[in-house]
């Protein structure tokens, strides 16, 4: 699951609850917005490995609200809708992110309705059966030959002796 995933994901919420509204990205600001309108800002908060194939990533969301009739009543209001669509979890492909900390407030004018995902993000792995009976998981690392297909486990050696 990549930030682009969930940014995607998020507009195509936007998009089916706001079919006629303008979605903006972060290049097309620039060139000024036409309301009503959202743009959808993507702030990692932070990303710490916890193994080495695990990476904790917390990252909020601040989708930004630009209303046409420019009344607090209109930015409290759509504060209330997006606090239905973004409600408890966000699901992106076959994983679900549980959505923390909502925080709408107004600035300038403008809604900004922030909210936190906090997520494990795992990197593929090779399964290794061992003798044991275990499944071991590593990395790949084409680098050392370590590819699907032509990792195995270490085994025990016999060494006859010929005298």
């Amino acid at each position: 699951m990549t930030y682009n995933d969930i940014r995607e994901t998020i507009i195509g919420k936007l998009r089916a609850k706001y079919p006629t509204y303008s979605i903006y990205g972060e290049e097309d600001v620039e060139h000024g917005v036409k309301a009503p309108a959202f743009f959808v800002q993507l702030l990692p908060v932070s990303s710490r490995p916890v193994s080495p194939a695990h990476t904790q990533r917390t990252l909020m969301i601040d989708v930004h609200y630009f209303s046409a009739a420019k009344t607090y009543g209109d930015l409290w209001s759509m504060a209330e809708e997006l606090e239905g669509i973004f409600d408890l979890e966000l699901t992106i492909a076959d994983r679900s992110i549980t959505i923390q900390d909502k925080e709408p407030e107004v600035i300038e004018g403008v809604l900004h309705f922030k909210f936190t995902v906090d997520y494990i993000e795992s990197k593929e792995g090779i399964e290794v059966a061992l003798d044991t009976g275990e499944i071991k998981t590593i990395l790949p690392e084409p680098d050392l030959g370590y590819i699907e297909g032509q990792v195995e486990p270490m085994r025990e050696l016999e060494v006859k002796e010929e005298i």
